[in-house]
């Protein structure tokens, strides 16, 4: 087999690796792709920024004071794009500073107080957001404190977003990717706020409104002022699912992992976000980046009753942060039942994104699938209907598993698959049903539903065959 040597210019435009090509038939057709992408981009020089003197270093540390102003968030709509054209010409302190965010107007009753960065939670000159934990202290008109409290706030400052496009040779408009954060996330929290999902204790954060403030900057030599908006919520006290993995096993090629916590533990854990997560859906909001960095366990607040816990450990609350991808959409009356937790994610694949949380072996997704119809039931009042295009794969687990003359593959923490008699389209109350939202990768009370046994099962589906009238009072009783 022949072969051919290829340069590939690094981000300077310098030759940096050498590729192989195979030049006959028996190299496979993803190889060949592959080299021909390299093969026609070789000659790109990607874009880097410009030297930025105006651009001031990180001011989000801890002991930054800056008075803050209440703020009326604009809606989630884009802004009009700045041009890559333009982008190329200026550095990212002359775009920011000449493209300022939209104006709102000014709430009815003002407010204004002074925050101080505590700790930082995930900053960077180059990241996007910027979380830190901070006091705030409300002022009154004559700018006397009148009430101080603990929050985090989530800073959409365009200046330290990541001027350059990852997986592009362009630059990136820094100006409408923080409109889009601030206002995307802006009004998803307030709708959590008008649904009732910011008591404290909730699957969600606590909401403290979204602010105003202004900062300095020169640019080339002129004063200018330039106004960043923000977001405060609730301090939480707790680890993300994903900061929380440690180094169980010596060998490094294994990875980090958090099987130091009983599997019962874990995969209740899991079970109770998927509920949170189904029951946002039914109030009308997709949060839609379900990953283990964004589910914060905080361990100091328990529950009522859950000390006992799993697997010998309290239970935490559990809170699902990060809604700037977040979708919200108004629900007419009746609402529905919330989708099936085996529904909504059927098709998601754990093992990516709770990697070390959830079994090793649920790679294969069927396990993963069979654990969902263990804890979940397949015919519930409490949730909408399967959707038709899931029953298939649905009935041959559960049959399989029915008729399996060996013992089923499963954890430690889950027991056989129950098997319901049919899953034949059933009578159901008129309810208004509607597919799940797709998974993107990315609540107290909670109604638990214990794992039922084959009789149990076979009574739920023979009552789902009552008048629909009858049905429609039970359920209403339920929820």
């Amino acid at each position: 087999m022949s072969t051919q040597q290829v340069d590939v210019p690094n981000e300077d435009g310098q030759p940096d690796t050498k590729i192989t090509e195979g030049a006959t038939q028996e190299s496979p057709q993803w190889l060949q792709d592959w080299v021909d992408l390299i093969l026609a981009t070789k000659n790109i020089r990607f874009w880097s920024p410009p030297d930025d003197p105006d651009k001031p270093e990180l001011p989000y540390i801890p002991g930054f004071t800056v008075r803050i102003h209440r703020h009326i968030p604009p809606p989630p709509e884009p802004v009009p794009p700045l041009s890559t054209e333009y982008l190329r010409s200026v550095s990212q302190s002359e775009a920011v500073v000449a493209n300022p965010p939209p104006e709102t107007p000014t709430p009815a009753q003002p407010e204004t107080a002074q925050l101080t960065i505590t700790t930082p939670i995930a900053t960077g000159a180059a990241r996007g957001s910027q979380v830190v934990a901070c006091t705030v202290v409300l002022r009154d008109d004559k700018r006397q404190s009148t009430k101080q409290f603990q929050a985090t706030a989530k800073i959409y400052d365009p200046l330290y977003y990541n001027f350059k496009l990852e997986l592009a040779p362009d630059p990136r408009d820094v100006v409408s990717r923080a409109h889009h954060d601030y206002s995307t996330e802006a009004a998803a929290y307030e709708h959590l706020l008008k649904t009732g999902q910011t008591a404290p204790g909730s699957f969600a954060p606590e909401y403290y409104g979204t602010w105003t403030f202004d900062l300095p900057i020169d640019i080339k030599g002129n004063p200018r002022m330039r106004p960043v908006r923000l977001v405060l919520m609730e301090r939480l006290q707790g680890t993300s699912i994903r900061d929380m993995r440690i180094r169980n096993n010596p060998d490094w090629s294994l990875g980090k992992d958090l099987f130091h916590f009983p599997e019962e533990y874990r995969l209740e854990v899991l079970a109770r976000t998927m509920q949170g997560v189904v029951k946002q859906w039914r109030t009308g909001i997709d949060q839609a980046d379900f990953a283990g960095r964004n589910i914060i366990l905080v361990t100091n607040n328990y529950a009522a009753g859950e000390l006992n816990g799993k697997g010998g450990l309290a239970l935490p609350r559990i809170v699902l942060v990060d809604y700037n991808y977040a979708t919200v959409q108004s629900l007419p009356e009746p609402f529905s039942p919330p989708h099936n937790p085996i529904a909504a994610f059927w098709g998601a694949y754990l093992c990516e994104d709770f990697t070390g949380w959830v079994p090793h072996e649920w790679q294969d997704i069927r396990l993963q699938r069979e654990w969902l119809l263990r804890r979940f039931d397949v015919v519930s009042h409490l949730y909408q209907p399967l959707p038709e295009h899931i029953l298939p794969e649905v009935e041959e687990l559960l049959h399989a598993d029915a008729t399996s003359s060996e013992p089923p593959a499963t954890t430690s923490a889950t027991p056989g698959l129950n098997v319901p008699t049919s899953l034949e389209p059933i009578s159901r109350p008129p309810y208004r049903t509607s597919s799940p939202p797709k998974l993107k990768f990315g609540f107290g009370p909670y109604e638990f539903l214990p794992y039922k046994t084959i009789e149990e099962i076979r009574q739920l589906v023979a009552a789902a065959e009552l008048e629909p009238s009858t049905h429609r009072a039970k359920s209403n009783e339920k929820r």
